[in-house]
């Protein structure tokens, strides 16, 4: 064993407490076999946090919460690296900031916990009695494996849930498979990124994809969600906007006819209009578009349109 094996980088991760928000140390893993001190301390860890059930399990001797980073390496991905160190990918997932299982890439620094859960960042505040409920773990639990005094955690701050995974939605958006094709027989006739313009012949940028299809095919609701927006918007031509959880929206253009209001719940797969050619448009199709805050993202990411590679599914 080398000496470089025994050097425990210093960094700071923030945490939750009674106090406020905490510093903690994270110690380095250099390689993910029995050779590496602090890799072994972690499977031990772990294997012992595997032992906790939430609610299902009456007491529980959690041990201090510890982290240790992680460069990934060529060949690693998130679900490699999860599986050496017997944790979930919604553990590494969580801590390190990941929000798709494709985005982590060899170089990226991954912050692994010693205990299997949820690293659950808090974005407008939540009760830790809603945290339970979504995650099926005991409040009380979530105090104590915390130190966490209160029953309110505020905007920005950040709790770890012990035993936590992700919910359907969560590992659906995560793992690509949240939003279904709008439409039967997908052909992709422009996909999203730079491309040539077809009015104008210059480079410019795709917000979403093209899907070919006969004029009157009727266009379904990709996932459930709010009718954000239903009328005219300019090159969109007749628009459908559906609001959906997380900050995610969808947006369904050149439709020949709208059939539905704005306010109206749609389940997924509803029917919300028909494919035409209205707007800016060189023939019948559909434009499709995914995104989060107000910004595009690739609908590939998150469906199975033009995927060229399949989903990844969940390690554990």
């Amino acid at each position: 064993m080398t000496l470089r094996c025994l050097i425990i980088a210093v960094q700071t991760m923030i945490l939750a407490s009674a106090a406020g928000l905490e510093a903690a140390q994270a110690e380095r893993i250099w390689v993910l076999n029995e050779s590496d001190p602090v890799y072994c301390a972690w499977r031990r860890d772990i294997v012992h946090s595997r032992r906790y059930r939430g609610r299902y399990v009456r007491t529980f001797a959690f041990r201090p919460l510890k982290w240790a980073e992680y460069i990934m390496k060529p060949g690693d991905t998130l679900q490699t690296v999860a599986v050496r160190l017997g944790i979930s990918v919604d553990a590494i997932a969580s801590a390190s900031g990941f929000v798709h299982v494709h985005a982590a890439s060899p170089g990226d620094r991954l912050l692994v916990p010693n205990f299997d859960g949820i690293n659950y960042r808090s974005t407008s505040g939540v009760s830790l009695a809603e945290l339970a409920a979504k995650y099926d773990i005991p409040a009380g639990d979530i105090r104590r494996f915390n130190g966490y005094q209160r029953d309110w955690l505020p905007s920005g701050g950040q709790v770890f849930v012990p035993g936590g995974t992700m919910s359907p939605l969560e590992q659906g958006l995560f793992y690509g498979t949240a939003f279904s094709p709008p439409i039967d027989a997908i052909v992709v006739t422009s996909g999203y990124g730079y491309r040539s313009d077809p009015f104008s012949g210059r480079q410019a940028f795709h917000g979403g994809v093209d899907l070919a299809a006969p004029g009157g095919t009727p266009v379904r609701a990709s996932h459930e969600g709010i009718v954000e927006f239903s009328g005219w918007a300019g090159g969109y031509g007749n628009l459908v906007v559906l609001r959906h959880a997380f900050g995610y929206r969808t947006l369904y253009g050149h439709l020949q006819r709208r059939d539905v209001r704005v306010g109206a719940r749609l389940a997924r797969g509803a029917f919300l209009g028909a494919v035409g050619s209205t707007g800016a448009s060189t023939g019948p199709h559909l434009h499709f578009e995914i995104q989060h805050h107000g910004a595009s993202v690739d609908p590939a990411r998150y469906t199975t349109l033009h995927r060229d590679r399949p989903a990844a599914a969940p390690v554990f």
